[in-house]
């Protein structure tokens, strides 16, 4: 590869990987308004390289009962954690108001729907819940005047996909602007 290649190799790596982060919005004291590395971070340890997430970012998962099963307990921590993905932009916006819209995609609220039936969180027993996308709509965020949790069908968190797929895309569009030039 030529010195140009390389370069514009680095400059194409760095935009993709430095996303911009919709939960800054609702508050800035515990989200970066473009993802950065965290050094030390409470919560979410997997963005730690890219992070939209500051440091001492945590979310209470205490309101999970203890009898929810491993599964469950995953499927909590991955919403919880979408917030600190610097990816959230494909899943989340700001609308005029400053509220941060938050798209949860329903296959996923399904599937952490069936494996919570047995548990509780934030007091109220999941299994009483209508359907998934009731569940999903109140669990996360609640009382939250800045965020409001929504279902989907596209453009929505599915627990690490659309990661998957922007990332490809990203080596697509650069392998072809590799070949280009």
């Amino acid at each position: 590869p030529t010195t140009m290649q390389v370069l514009l190799f680095a400059c194409f790596l760095a935009v993709t990987l430095a996303g911009t982060c919709p939960f800054f919005a609702s508050n800035p004291a515990l989200w970066f308004e473009n993802s950065e590395e965290v050094k030390e971070p409470k919560a979410c340890e997997w963005y730690d390289s890219n992070s939209c997430c500051r440091a001492g970012t945590t979310f209470d998962t205490s309101n999970l009962s203890a009898d929810a099963s491993e599964d469950c307990e995953d499927f909590v921590n991955s919403v919880w954690c979408a917030a600190c993905s610097p990816e959230s932009s494909h899943f989340a916006s700001v609308n005029n108001q400053g509220e941060v819209q938050f798209k949860l995609c329903k296959e996923l609220c399904q599937s952490g729907f069936d494996k919570c039936q047995d548990a509780s969180l934030g007091g109220k027993k999941v299994s009483s819940y209508a359907s998934s996308d009731d569940f999903c709509v109140d669990a996360f965020f609640p009382g939250s005047e800045t965020i409001f949790t929504t279902t989907a069908s596209g453009q929505c968190f599915n627990a690490g996909e659309s990661l998957i797929s922007a990332l490809s895309l990203s080596v697509l569009s650069f392998a072809a602007l590799y070949f280009l030039l």
